[in-house]
């Protein structure tokens, strides 16, 4: 699924609120529509388990003909992280009637791909596909897939279909940044045949191979340039994941990018790949936030800080990921008050700017105990969507960070907890393990506390020259990931140390 935090497959709303589903019910509590209807407007509300009583009834009045009943209980269970539950009422739904809803046939394939079920998965996205060829997020979910699959030219297509449907898609936006560059980087590295003899490509397929990333690469590129000149990238080049700084540095393109191996290429190869890479060095020196992100990468905080202020006086960005690397940037570099006021902006334009999540509103806000003057404003704001992915571990991990900013620090440790048995990566665990920290020294468990802060601290060290390009990949540390990172390892070493203090020596 994509990480991120940032981030999943996208649900076609299948919910509308009914201000008389209520009275209906209490009109003719037998009737099956009127619990079908109520439930829907729960759901609507967040309030997923009174909303699942409601569709269970709902289907216990009529058992065999309310499919669409079956869908949303399955939606609602997928939700609350029940998977198995979800599945089987998907499957039924199906059985019963297996042409009622593109949407229901997308949603049971949410559920199996939550679950790892990737190659049903996909049967079910292409059912879904099938009903309804012009639904852009049916296309974008498929990608998803195919990518878990690493079937990336086919994701890479899908993604393209998703863009052409609705322009508008910025998810598809980054996912095809993505696979691009993930493709790229795996046809440079077949090209260079470091298998078995028999399986190394000829020089012919070798040609190929790297024809294709340079396409690949191209199209990236074109793509980020047209946003640059259109104002429209402040947002997207750190939703794609990939600074341009990342492209002259990544190991698998040294053999397309550094000079010893370009002089081994053919003259007019190696012009092509040498006119990419002097328009990639261009378009660096030409946009402010590609060289924040590559100052964020290195730790610079002051410097990143001060492109993206750079960046937001040449355009209009309202994005969740550009304010959030904005506020983080701002606190790392001791700009307190300017951290707030990324934050008031953020509060603001929440619900205004379409472009701007609440959970990236909440995140941004929980950074640092003073990020609002109303410590429940940002779970207000938030709690839809929290609720509405209720187990995902990003999720967890923000009502963890709502707790812990309210002052509920023992609400808030089994929802850390929670987090990492959920996704145990190490890149997303470092928040768990510093949250858990920060909690434990509230609660005056000074060793507990003091493990989990040398458990982060361990780990994190081992990027003290900078976060790689590789890192979300491998280890599951996005950006963003990256910056709360190093700004709660910050408050936990301040928060122990000062009660370090307090207790005196011999402690």
């Amino acid at each position: 699924m994509i990480r991120q935090q940032d981030q999943g497959a996208v649900q076609p709303a299948l919910h509308r609120p009914d201000a008389d589903a209520q009275e209906a019910v209490e009109l003719d509590p037998k009737s099956a529509t009127a619990r079908y209807s109520l439930g829907l407007a729960l759901y609507d509300k967040g309030r997923l388990e009174e909303a699942i009583g409601h569709y269970e009834e709902a289907i216990r009045l009529d058992p065999k003909g309310f499919s669409a009943a079956r869908f949303t209980l399955g939606d609602a269970l997928r939700a609350k992280g029940r998977l198995e539950e979800a599945i089987g009422h998907y499957r039924e739904a199906i059985r019963l009637d297996p042409q009622e809803s593109a949407a229901g046939y997308n949603n049971f394939a949410l559920a199996l791909h939550d679950k790892g079920e990737h190659d049903e998965a996909i049967s079910y996205y292409k059912e879904a596909i099938r009903l309804d060829p012009k639904v852009a997020v049916f296309h974008y979910n498929l990608g998803l897939a195919l990518r878990a699959k690493g079937r990336l030219e086919e994701a890479i297509g899908h993604c393209q279909e998703a863009i052409r449907l609705d322009p508008a898609l910025t998810l598809a936006r980054r996912e095809l940044y993505s696979y691009q560059y993930a493709a790229a980087r795996a046809a440079v590295r077949d090209s260079i045949g470091q298998g078995r003899p028999e399986t190394r490509p000829s020089d012919e397929e070798r040609v190929g191979l790297r024809r294709q990333a340079l396409e690949w690469l191209r199209a990236d590129l074109e793509l980020r340039t047209h946003l640059h000149e259109d104002g429209e990238s402040a947002d997207l080049a750190s939703l794609s994941g990939w600074s341009l700084s990342a492209w002259q540095t990544e190991p698998a393109l040294a053999g397309v990018r550094e000079v010893a191996a370009l002089q081994k290429l053919p003259d007019a190869e190696r012009e092509q790949w040498l006119r990419l890479w002097a328009d990639v060095a261009a378009l660096r020196a030409a946009d402010p936030l590609e060289q924040g992100l590559a100052h964020i990468a290195q730790r610079e905080w002051g410097k990143a800080a001060g492109r993206y202020r750079r960046a937001l006086e040449h355009r209009e960005a309202d994005g969740g990921h550009f304010w959030f690397e904005y506020a983080a940037v701002l606190l790392l570099s001791c700009d307190r008050q300017g951290y707030k006021n990324a934050c008031a902006h953020m509060v603001e334009q929440c619900g205004k700017a379409p472009g701007l999540r609440a959970y990236h509103v909440a995140r941004a806000c929980t950074l640092a105990p003073d990020g609002v003057a109303e410590s429940s404003l940002p779970w207000r704001l938030a709690k839809k969507e929290l609720q509405g992915s209720a187990e995902q571990f990003w999720s967890l991990t923000e009502q963890g960070a709502l707790a812990y900013r309210a002052g509920l620090f023992q609400e808030a440790m089994p929802l850390f907890e929670q987090s990492l048995k959920a996704d145990p990566a190490p890149g997303r665990a470092v928040l768990n393990w510093l949250w858990l920290a920060l909690a434990n020294q509230r609660l005056g468990q000074a060793e507990e506390a003091r493990r989990w802060l040398d458990k982060a601290n361990l780990w994190l060290d081992q990027y003290r020259d900078g976060i790689p390009a590789s890192a979300e990949a491998q280890v599951g540390l996005h950006l963003h990931n990256w910056l709360e990172a190093n700004i709660l390892r910050r408050e936990a070493e301040l928060l122990i140390q000062r009660q370090k203090n307090l207790d005196g020596p011999g402690e």
